[in-house]
């Protein structure tokens, strides 16, 4: 994929954007809105989502435990906080530093 591979992430600012648009459209017609798979599995980017107003995650089993604690050790405005960073371009820009 070569120039087109630091793109590739959900941390990506505008795949956050679209998942919010995604996320406020359903929520403002009564819709859940969920993500499942990788995205969904990290911990970190989990509290993002559901910061952005994902209201559904699915994974796989084992990525449930890490998920579900980090959700629980944080608040609603804590996740909403990290998503506005998030969008910020914050996180990927830290991500793609490494």
């Amino acid at each position: 994929l070569g120039s087109v591979s630091n793109y590739q992430t959900a941390w990506h600012p505008a795949v956050l954007r679209a998942i919010k648009m995604i996320a406020d459209a359903g929520n403002a017609h009564g819709m859940p809105v969920g993500v499942c798979g990788e995205a969904a599995a990290d911990p970190d980017l989990a509290v993002v989502l559901t910061g952005l107003g994902i209201n559904s995650l699915s994974m796989t089993p084992v990525a449930l435990d890490d998920v579900r604690a980090e959700l629980a050790q944080t608040t609603f405005d804590e996740a909403k906080a990290k998503a506005h960073d998030a969008l910020a371009g914050k996180f990927y820009h830290s991500i793609m530093q490494e």
